[in-house]
């Protein structure tokens, strides 16, 4: 029998194809919540590039199709935009545009923060018979030092914590949080002491960015 596939993460979903797009030579080009509502590649310079990039993610996250399916697809379509490899300056800077370690962090960070959108809508959803989230680590192979402090946390759902520390909260982060019951909270050893809140991701952590622009 054919395993059946999952559903669409529709909050996920819907939380990408609620962004617009934007044009940034760099990253860092986008302020704090402007990377909420816009859709943004680091030297993808004009807008039909965009628009190939975000439809390949959509497609991605919709189909819960695996990294080497989103390259294997998109690369074609970079290739013939001119938008593959490293290229030489003017000024004799060599520039990374369509690599697989450019396509690696595109994959992992949109649908890393389009996942995250969408379980917050759930959590909230569910908080009134879930109203704690525990921090755990993920299956990265070594963890900053900061998040393995943080592991087995429980703080409430709506606790100011979560604003700024809701994985992924830094670059690269794998870790995740759990909802749990009053009860599962309590057999975990109860709701831990607030640590001192100090963003990681930016200035301000991808849920308070995205809570700003709802």
């Amino acid at each position: 029998m054919t395993p059946t596939a999952p559903p669409p993460p529709r909050e996920a979903l819907a939380y990408l194809r609620a962004k617009g797009y934007k044009i940034a030579w760099d990253y860092r080009d986008l302020w704090k919540e402007e990377h909420v509502r816009a859709f943004t590649v680091a030297k993808a310079m004009t807008q039909e590039l965009l628009m190939e990039i975000r439809q390949a993610v959509d497609a991605a996250l919709a189909e819960g199709k695996t990294f080497k399916q989103f390259q294997d697809e998109l690369e074609p379509l970079l290739g013939k935009r001119g938008w593959l490899g490293k290229v030489l300056m003017e000024d004799g800077a060599m520039i990374e545009l369509g690599t697989p370690r450019r396509l690696k962090i595109i994959y992992d960070t949109h649908m890393r923060t389009a996942r995250a959108a969408g379980q917050w809508v759930r959590i909230e959803r569910n908080k009134a018979a879930l109203p704690y989230l525990r921090y755990g680590l993920g299956p990265s192979r070594e963890h900053r030092l900061q998040h393995v402090q943080w592991e087995g946390l429980i703080l409430p759902v709506d606790a100011p914590f979560w604003d700024t520390h809701l994985p992924p909260n830094g670059w690269g982060c794998r870790c995740r949080v759990r909802q749990m019951t009053e009860r599962q909270a309590s057999q975990r050893g109860g709701v831990s002491e607030a640590p001192e809140k100090k963003p990681l991701f930016g200035k301000t952590g991808v849920l308070a960015k995205w809570k700003k622009c709802r």
